[in-house]
């Protein structure tokens, strides 16, 4: 079972994001992506940006270093979401705790979830517990066993097989080993 918090980058990197105020946590780690911010920048800079405040000289610096003027405009607003960003503009998976937060649920991002090996313990693959997907682009919610997701051949498998079409999935149970064994 899936444990703390984490994210998954488009690349299928994988990022400790369980921290607490002023750690390193899911939306610091999306300001400083999204921003290209590094280790020795100004702390300042991406306390501005999550609250909103960034000045037309932070903007300017931004734009010096190649950020996008659409990243940029998303910081400068009151109440931005750095977290909301990652996931529908840089497509990154957001996983908190046996929850994941996706853009889409295709088969790219089907994939990235299973080779995430460090969120995953050793057993996971035959783990019955479920897992909640919530697509943000469709407003679905997924509930699968973790042992879905590792058999599934694609996402259209788990989304039957979260949608219950269990009769579907009857002859996968005794004709292959994909999703259901």
């Amino acid at each position: 079972m899936i444990r703390d918090e984490w994210w998954i980058d488009e690349a299928g990197g994988v990022e400790y994001a369980n921290g607490d105020i002023g750690e390193y946590n899911h939306e610091t780690i999306a300001i400083r992506a999204a921003l290209m911010l590094c280790e020795d920048d100004d702390d300042t800079l991406w306390l501005r940006a999550a609250e909103g405040r960034m000045t037309n000289k932070d903007k300017v610096e931004l734009r010096s270093r190649g950020v996008e003027k659409s990243a940029i405009e998303f910081f400068s607003r009151p109440n931005a979401d750095a977290r909301e960003y990652a996931i529908r503009y840089m497509n990154w998976i957001r996983v908190i705790g046996d929850n994941f937060e996706v853009r889409d649920f295709d088969d790219d991002v089907l994939r990235r979830i299973e080779r995430a090996n460090d969120i995953w313990e050793e057993d996971d693959e035959e783990n019955e517990e479920s897992v909640r997907i919530d697509v943000l682009s469709t407003g679905e919610t997924l509930h699968v066993p973790i042992r879905v997701l590792f058999r599934a051949q694609n996402a259209a498998q788990v989304k039957a097989y979260a949608a219950g079409y269990r009769s579907g999935f009857d002859g996968l149970r005794r004709n292959c080993r994909c999703v259901c064994r």
